[in-house]
């Protein structure tokens, strides 16, 4: 397998960005050894795997899949919120909203409002480019990020802008109002106020003027797809609302004692907290099924494949090449 040099300080200590960076093991989850194939751990096989499918199709037609996979993105998200009965208003309806109140701007892949809330949702069917996961430097961050993050936080509030200025029904006033910026992996952003402090002074004053008296810089949460799962399920588990856990999240990060590294670890103090057992709830049931469709195949091809090179030494130069091939995959 091939090995990951690591820069070592003179101190012996591994340096940051190496630190932070990517596991190998994902981008290699599979091992070939003399006995056969194998994995540390089927957590990461099955990881690794996804991530093979998902480069490898985007390597193909980037633009291609990124547009198909956008709108599968955003109809799953809907999927997740009618499951765990909260309802939304969708992009399309927003738009026949402006469209009747003859206004025209930015707007929100779903708002959800329930008890005085307004929740501002834009789906980013995104994956971190490696620099943003490493460096601390602001105009790097600002770069990656000026089409997902920082894009999605101009939406929400411009959005809440609009619907404030046509007195849409139900609008909750500004201390009420979240936004909720959903990728389909994980960026460890944590919230509005944490990011602003990522950025130069120049491009914090424009997330400012975005968001003034729109919605409060507080308010802004980020997470992934799994992660939203784990939110909605818990809230849903606990009849609690979707404010009520952002609140919570919003007051464990104002103090370092209790902030946390990345969304996992709030829900997780939040199900302790109200003493739940879904202290991790990822997935929903049409996840599992597919799951359980996808690990069922695989056995059945696995077996399938092992009958088919048990004929013998006349199949050894198909093996030979089959092997390289794999060998150059993983």
């Amino acid at each position: 397998m091939k090995c990951r040099k690591f820069e070592i300080r003179g101190d012996g200590d591994v340096r940051a960005e190496e630190y932070f960076s990517e596991p190998l093991l994902l981008e290699k989850p599979i091992l070939i050894l003399a006995e056969g194939i194998s994995t540390v751990h089927p957590y990461v096989a099955s990881i690794g795997l996804s991530e093979f499918v998902l480069r490898t199709l985007k390597t193909a037609d980037s633009e291609g899949f990124r547009d198909k996979f956008t709108k599968e993105f955003e109809d799953y998200l809907a999927y997740v919120f009618n499951v765990y009965g909260f309802e939304i208003t969708r992009e399309e309806q927003l738009k026949v909203i402006y469209k009747d109140n003859k206004i025209q701007g930015k707007v929100v892949d779903f708002l959800h409002q329930r008890n005085g809330t307004s929740v501002f949702i834009d789906a980013k069917g995104v994956e971190p480019n490696q620099k943003v996961l490493v460096t601390d430097q602001s105009h790097i961050i600002k770069d990656k990020l000026r089409d997902t993050h920082l894009k999605g936080i101009k939406q929400a509030g411009e959005c809440a802008a609009k619907l404030s200025n046509v007195g849409f029904d139900k609008l909750a006033d500004f201390n009420d109002r979240y936004a909720l910026i959903v990728t389909h992996q994980d960026f460890y952003l944590g919230n509005g106020v944490k990011l602003a402090s990522y950025l130069g002074q120049e491009y914090r004053q424009r997330i400012d003027e975005a968001v003034a008296g729109r919605i409060p810089l507080k308010n802004i949460h980020f997470c992934c797809v799994a992660d939203l799962e784990g939110i909605l399920a818990l809230c849903n588990e606990t009849e609690t609302e979707i404010s009520d856990f952002l609140d919570f999240c919003a007051a464990e990060e104002e103090v370092p004692e209790t902030a946390k590294f990345e969304m996992r670890q709030h829900i997780q103090v939040y199900a302790a907290k109200l003493s739940s057992d879904k202290s991790s709830p990822i997935g929903t049931d049409i996840l599992v099924k597919n799951h359980e469709y996808l690990t069922s195949e695989l056995a059945n091809k696995m077996l399938k494949s092992s009958q088919y090179w048990k004929e013998g030494l006349v199949k050894v130069p198909e093996f030979l090449q089959q092997v390289k091939i794999i060998k150059e995959l993983v």
